[in-house]
């Protein structure tokens, strides 16, 4: 499942009573943005901590891509390659 903050595993969800949950830190696979949005995420391991000025406000994940808005109004773009390397 890709979502605004990365992919989202569903191959093993969280059963609860009445309805799937999926906990967010758990399920993240590939590149996102983590929970309390201060790291750029790889396979749900911290690969890139962000500073407080650089902290999305809003952010958009695709593929290895990380669009980031800041609240200055600075937009980052980050491209990452070879994170399988770090596996």
């Amino acid at each position: 499942l890709l979502t605004d903050a990365g992919a989202i595993s569903t191959k093993s969800p969280v059963l609860s009573p009445g309805n799937i949950t999926i906990p967010f830190t758990n399920a993240l696979s590939g590149v996102g943005i983590s929970e309390d949005k201060c790291w750029i995420m790889w396979q749900k391991k911290r690969l890139l901590w962000l500073p407080a000025p650089f902290r999305p406000t809003c952010s958009k994940v695709s593929g290895l891509s990380v669009i980031i808005g800041c609240s200055s109004g600075r937009v980052i773009i980050m491209r990452f390659v070879d994170l399988w390397l770090l596996d």
